[in-house]
């Protein structure tokens, strides 16, 4: 047997015993032809049949010739044919089916996944569709906490509005802008970072070790030992070693006592405090002080055993979704601060003593001539003393102002009142 008849049958004896598809080829044994197509034995072309039955004799010339590559005359031949692992699909439908070796769209999310980080989500169509097309996101699971949000109109992810747009990206907090910004209602941000967080909260492992010095003040967590959430600081006191620029947003959870002393812009940049179902408590001090800063309190009630509930010497200080509840001394004592205080309640407080005038709910006595001074949707209720005594005219939408004693609202704040609880009267659930 000649070297050249020896090589061509062990070809033959290899290609029978090892066949792979190749694109445009076809035989008697591995036909791998669309519905209604024939393979031609001589051109190994897929073909349609023509009067004589095989198409074969056709050629590439005659209607035998229409192969399954001539996917432009009009012609339906199905999928267009592919090679696991070839990376022969692309478009619309990018990946190859393993059992009909044809491309197709996504059928789950680990599709997308390994195709493109960036699209990890496949939306598949409601109308009974088999497969889909890779998209940012069909649900909020889908999107980092930098853009938490799915619009699912447009299957892209969005900047968060509420903490509640953080439930997936811990500690849960959305890093609004301040309530006093003109577009805070619809300028998107992004949720917290674990380590931009403070924890406070008074349960099994807390600790009020004095705070670490940073080894590297460059770092993340800025050497802080305590205050994480495997171990939150018990209560408010050692907060003023650990705010910073870097560490700005205290998580509250539970109920937790408060600071003696008072904020004094110690982290140098605007703070937030946010509560998790939280209550923070005062003995002879103020549940929470401040004389400059920029603090924004969400979520949080205060309550004390013999002191007032929040006073605010300097500074701005913004509260939604607040409770000031029981406090002998008063509610909310502004004295000289700026103000933006909306969808809270103060109630159960007083009787306070201001220059021998008795006070319950709110007090203010000194504003700066610039900057918020913004009272709206508060209820102020049950309050041994005046509701809501001013000295200054504030801004603000109605409150609600009742069972106080004797005076609901002073004259001197110009707030407009509302007889009814409801969706525009007081503060909201």
């Amino acid at each position: 047997m000649s070297r050249h008849v020896l090589v061509g049958a062990l070809l033959l004896l290899g290609t029978a015993g090892c066949w792979q598809y190749r694109a445009g080829y076809c035989d008697q044994n591995h036909p791998q032809c669309g519905p209604g197509l024939t393979c031609d034995p001589n051109t190994h072309h897929c073909v349609l049949p023509d009067a004589g039955g095989t198409g074969g004799t056709g050629g590439t010339g005659g209607t035998g010739g229409i192969t399954d590559a001539g996917r432009d005359v009009g012609v339906d031949l199905g999928p267009p044919r592919c090679t696991v692992d070839a990376h022969d699909c692309s478009g619309m439908t990018p990946f190859c089916d393993a059992v009909t070796l044809t491309c197709r769209g996504c059928k789950s999310d680990d599709d997308c996944a390994s195709l493109d980080p960036a699209k990890p989500a496949c939306l598949i169509a409601a109308d009974g569709g088999t497969t889909g097309v890779c998209v940012a996101c069909t649900a909020n699971k889908h999107c980092p906490g930098t853009a938490p949000v799915c619009d699912t109109r447009s299957n892209s992810c969005q900047g968060c509005l509420a903490d509640d747009d953080c439930k997936l990206h811990p500690p849960g907090v959305c890093n609004t802008a301040p309530l006093a910004s003109a577009d805070a209602a619809v300028a998107p941000s992004r949720c917290v970072r674990d380590d931009e967080a403070i924890y406070v909260q008074k349960t099994t492992g807390c600790s009020d070790a004095p705070v670490a010095v940073p080894a590297d003040a460059s770092a993340p967590d800025a050497g802080v030992a305590s205050g994480t959430s495997t171990r939150p600081f018990c209560s408010m006191e050692p907060l003023r070693g650990a705010l910073s620029a870097l560490r700005h947003v205290v998580v509250v959870s539970g109920s937790v006592s408060g600071a003696s002393w008072s904020y004094d812009d110690q982290a140098g940049a605007p703070i937030t405090i946010v509560g998790k179902s939280a209550t923070i408590g005062g003995a002879a001090s103020p549940a929470f002080q401040m004389s400059s800063g920029d603090v924004t309190i969400r979520n949080v009630s205060f309550g004390t055993v013999s002191a007032l509930g929040i006073e605010a010497d300097g500074g701005t200080l913004r509260l939604d979704r607040v409770s000031v509840d029981h406090c002998p001394g008063g509610g909310i004592w502004l004295n000289g601060a700026n103000f933006d205080i909306r969808n809270t309640r103060v109630t159960n407080d007083g009787p306070g003593d201001h220059d021998g005038a008795s006070w319950g709910g709110i007090l203010e006595t000194s504003v700066p001539a610039d900057g918020p001074r913004n009272i709206s949707q508060v209820t102020v209720t049950d309050n041994t003393g005046q509701g809501i005594t001013c000295k200054d005219a504030l801004t603000g939408g109605e409150v609600l102002a009742a069972n106080n004693g004797p005076v609901q609202v002073s004259q001197g704040c110009k707030l407009a009142l509302c007889a009814d609880g409801g969706a525009m009267c007081g503060a909201q659930p």
